[in-house]
């Protein structure tokens, strides 16, 4: 899973930028004195240029009673300097990273450059954006849960149990829940760890050109963020024949649940028991719930006879 999660990191971008056969592309990397990893992928036929930048926070990653945080501090990086323009920045927080977007033409793509800088060097979160952008976060939950990802949130949610032994799991509470000095220093802490960031650039801009102006907006930014350290997983006491159930609950959001999902679609936990080899998944006790407002299954808990990760 982890291959295949590297492979479309990189893939990603070419296909934002229109790439065309390989053997027309050129690619040239460099690392900078800070510890930013550059990667410059050039498209002659193109006449865009793309920006992206992959950072080590993801969804499992999150804090005790901080489900969805990262997502969360995604939204309010991006906002803090490009608004609601969401036709050139965008971005996603999956799993195990997130993604910060912006997308130009060969003219002007050191404008979405600037973007990047700004982000990386911690532009100040406002309680205005943290208020506009909290239902956003929520909304995206149960889209994404329906209509494309289903796995994505019950592994943010898992992750509470599965890290911090949590047994009550609020997806969408702990985003209602944050406070701006507490998001912010989780952004400060855990956001830009240099060594483990690489801003990628593709498009009609020549590799050297991108990389000289990028290490010039870039080589200066110094943070001291780290990742977040491993910790070991928890699934109840050993000695009882399987742990006690984890309930993934909409808190102060509506019934209990985690993602509802159209029936023609595979379900969050469908999607979550892959990730185990096949002759575990017996002795993965699960239940669900029909929900009418939803109009799909719920997941209401899993049992786990013992403890294991799901993350690697």
């Amino acid at each position: 899973m982890g291959c295949i999660l590297v492979e479309m990191k990189w893939l990603l971008p070419l296909l934002l930028a229109g790439v065309g056969a390989a053997g027309e592309m050129k690619v040239e990397t460099k690392t900078l004195s800070n510890g930013l990893g550059l990667v410059a992928i050039h498209n002659p036929g193109s006449r865009s240029e793309s920006i992206l930048t992959f950072l080590p926070m993801g969804l499992t990653s999150d804090g005790p009673g901080q489900t969805q945080w990262s997502h969360l501090v995604e939204h309010l990086v991006v906002r803090s300097t490009a608004g609601g323009d969401v036709e050139h920045f965008n971005a996603e927080t999956v799993d195990d990273h997130m993604r910060l977007d912006s997308y130009g033409a060969a003219e002007n793509w050191q404008d979405g450059l600037d973007h990047h800088r700004r982000w990386l060097q911690g532009v100040a979160l406002t309680q205005q954006n943290l208020k506009a952008e909290k239902p956003n976060v929520i909304g995206e939950a149960d889209t994404v849960a329906r209509n494309s990802f289903t796995h994505k949130f019950a592994l943010a949610a898992w992750a509470q149990a599965s890290r911090h032994g949590r047994s009550e799991v609020a997806v969408k509470g702990d985003v209602l829940g944050a406070r701006l000095e507490a998001i912010e220093r989780y952004r400060n802490e855990h956001l830009i760890v240099l060594d483990r960031t690489v801003v990628c650039m593709v498009g009609g801009v020549e590799p050297a050109v991108a990389l000289a102006a990028a290490t010039k907006r870039l080589e200066g930014i110094r943070s001291q963020a780290k990742s977040v350290a491993p910790v070991e997983t928890h699934a109840g006491s050993r000695s009882r024949r399987a742990s006690p159930a984890v309930h993934l609950a909409h808190s102060g959001c509506g019934p209990a649940g985690l993602c509802g999902l159209d029936g023609q679609r595979p379900t969050a936990i469908d999607a979550f028991l892959r990730r185990f080899p096949t002759e575990e998944r017996d002795g993965i006790d699960t239940r669900r719930r029909r929900s009418e407002d939803s109009g799909g299954d719920v997941l209401l808990c899993i049992r786990i006879p013992q403890a294991r990760s799901v993350s690697g």
